[in-house]
């Protein structure tokens, strides 16, 4: 899928494009409860990976974590190329990109 949108989007110099996380029971795979009930499908991971970059620094397929509700959205419903139920995020519009793109997750790390 990453692959895919990599080749949909082309990242001007400067920004960022991300492909968030579907809707998830944990957070980030951490084991942290999402919350459920009314909110349930409602929050989405502030992690994502990167699919188009414009930056040093980002490549694509590398997982990032995000500010949370920054960035502009795509949505599935926004623009065909987005994936069903996910979401695209763009960085690096109205602030620079480093503001929002707070830190990378490696596997090493990750464990």
């Amino acid at each position: 899928m990453v692959e895919r949108l990599a080749k949909a989007v082309v990242a001007l110099p400067g920004r960022v494009a991300v492909l968030m996380d579907e809707v998830a029971e944990t957070f980030c795979g951490t084991g942290i409860l999402t919350p459920g009930g009314k909110f349930e499908g409602k929050f989405r991971d502030d992690c994502g990976t990167v699919v188009a970059s414009g930056v040093r620094g980002l490549c694509p397929g590398e997982r990032v974590l995000v500010k949370p509700y920054d960035g502009l959205w795509m949505e599935d419903t926004d623009a065909a190329w987005v994936p069903k139920g996910r979401q695209v995020r763009f960085y690096g519009v109205a602030s620079e990109w480093w503001e929002s793109v707070v830190a990378k997750v490696t596997p090493e790390r990750a464990e």
